[in-house]
């Protein structure tokens, strides 16, 4: 919970919190699956041992708790596990912030394509007449259709590259959002901050 998330309205904070809250709950469920499975312990101790103690002890799952524990199990230390890695890397390449960069980088490139338009059409109205038709375009109005050619063309790889950023990052997304694990905490902050949105519901969450 950093200072940031704290100082969004309470709805938006209470869902960080208990999103977060529900991968410790899915952490412990995973431990006292390999508590009763007998399964090989995680590696570099990322379910500490003081955890692996008292899930010796603790209640048993149930069977639909079990299955639900092998699922988080399979997508974040077993067979899965890869695959989860892979989309956790793309989540910090095609990020919010990737994409608000090319968002922004685009917005420059349009910016400075209309102001070579409108250098080319400025100086056309004002020299024109004064050249003529046989000797236009000039020198210098060629350096400026070349300029806005330039201008056009960087616009257009600009668009491009965050179109590509952000079709990366909503597949990115979305596949981030279906790991087991997170689809249940997500599923859980979001309940929470509709409930919290509309206190009259909270009851029923």
């Amino acid at each position: 919970m950093t200072e940031t998330a704290l100082g969004k309205p309470m709805a938006e904070s209470a869902k960080t919190a208990y999103h977060e809250t529900r991968h410790a709950e899915q952490y412990f469920m995973m431990a006292k699956h390999i508590a009763q499975t007998g399964i090989a312990h995680p590696p570099y101790k990322q379910i500490p041992d003081d955890v692996m103690t008292v899930a010796q002890t603790a209640p048993k799952l149930s069977g639909a708790e079990a299955k639900e524990a092998g699922e988080y199990h399979k997508s974040i230390f077993g067979a899965d596990a890869k695959k989860r890695n892979f989309v956790l890397t793309n989540l910090g390449t095609y990020s919010q912030a990737a994409l608000v960069e090319k968002g922004q980088a685009f917005t420059a490139a349009h910016k400075a394509y209309e102001a070579a338009d409108e250098t080319v059409k400025k100086y056309k109205e004002e020299n024109h007449k004064l050249v003529g038709p046989e000797n236009w375009p000039d020198e210098t109005q060629k350096k400026n259709g070349e300029a806005r050619k330039n201008a056009r063309q960087e616009r257009e790889y600009a668009l491009s590259a965050y179109n590509d950023t952000k079709q990366k990052f909503e597949e990115t997304q979305a596949k981030y959002r279906a790991l087991p694990e997170e689809e249940d905490a997500h599923a859980v902050g979001d309940a929470i901050m509709a409930a919290l949105s509309s206190p009259s519901e909270l009851h029923k969450t």
